[in-house]
């Protein structure tokens, strides 16, 4: 995304899937970022001064200005994006697919823990495809070291200091406490999953339907809402299933397999285990027992 929108600017290679670009621009007015990158292309953006601001396709933003940090590794969730003021910074971008070299060797100089790009990449999709830290005492002290500093060795220090950030994430270490803006965005995410899945239970909804539908990674899809629900997807969508089932059974004169049906199943052999798992007894066993003893309901 910041990739593209500085193309123009000096790019410099510093390992093999690892260039920064040192910008320094006057903006007299927003500019808008098309929020967009390449398969296996991750970017970090150190904001020395400056305002960029992204809206998600859920209505939340997050703004970031002098002394930030942005970790970025996909775009689906974001609408659009917008930079204004003394914009003046550093951006990284890393293509995956080569970049684990770099990771490897830095990994052994300092003993970090092993952790991959793919790793990486799915810890950034559980946090919505994106970090950010903004005037934290970490960001601000590493910026304020970049002083001095030739070009080259100023990328070079941001790379190492984007890999400690995310060997501090990965290590979930709690010196990383500033509130991350994702946090809004998960819930209202997955307030807006059971919406959807309530509306549409009587249809087959796969986690790649979800993660398309709401611009999120099916990693993060998944993450997000058991954080929010305190279960997993498919556990609460059988759960709510078969709570629907139960009252359909006790005011309806539907059939067993109609009933199935209307909560999502295709026949009763699935469905029939299900029920009887979380009520201990068979559909028509628990219809029985609903009805008065004169009823007759259609089996």
């Amino acid at each position: 995304m910041f990739t593209e929108y500085l193309k123009e600017g000096s790019w410099y290679t510093l390992s093999p899937g690892i260039q920064f670009c040192l910008f320094d621009c006057e903006l007299t007015q927003q500019e808008e970022i098309v929020p967009s990158l390449s398969p296996f292309h991750s970017e970090a953006l150190f904001i020395f001064q400056g305002c960029v601001t992204l809206f998600s396709k859920t209505g939340t933003s997050t703004r970031l200005t002098d002394n930030s940090l942005l970790l970025l590794s996909e775009c689906s969730g974001l609408r659009s994006a917008n930079a204004s003021g003394h914009f003046h910074g550093i951006c990284l971008s890393f293509y995956t697919k080569n970049a684990d070299t770099a990771l490897t060797r830095i990994r052994s100089l300092f003993g970090f823990s092993s952790f991959t790009y793919d790793q990486i990449q799915d810890l950034l999709a559980d946090l919505g495809g994106y970090y950010a830290i903004c005037s934290h005492p970490w960001i601000v002290s590493s910026l304020r070291t970049l002083d001095g500093l030739s070009r080259i060795q100023q990328g070079t220090y941001c790379i190492i200091k984007c890999y400690e950030l995310l060997y501090l994430l990965w290590a979930q270490s709690d010196c990383m406490h500033a509130k991350h803006p994702s946090s809004e965005h998960r819930n209202v995410v997955a307030a807006e999953i059971q919406r959807y899945l309530l509306e549409h239970i009587s249809e087959k909804i796969t986690i790649n339907d979800l993660s398309q539908r709401f611009h999120l990674s099916p990693t993060a899809c998944k993450k997000c809402f058991q954080l929010y629900a305190g279960e997993p997807i498919h556990q609460w969508l059988i759960s709510r299933r078969m709570t629907l089932a139960a009252q359909l059974l006790e005011r309806s004169d539907l059939s067993v397999l109609q009933i199935a049906q209307a909560v999502g199943y295709d026949g009763t052999s699935q469905f029939n285990a299900f029920f009887k798992k979380r009520f201990g007894v068979s559909p028509r066993e628990y219809r029985k027992m609903s009805f008065p003893v004169d009823s007759k309901p259609i089996p």
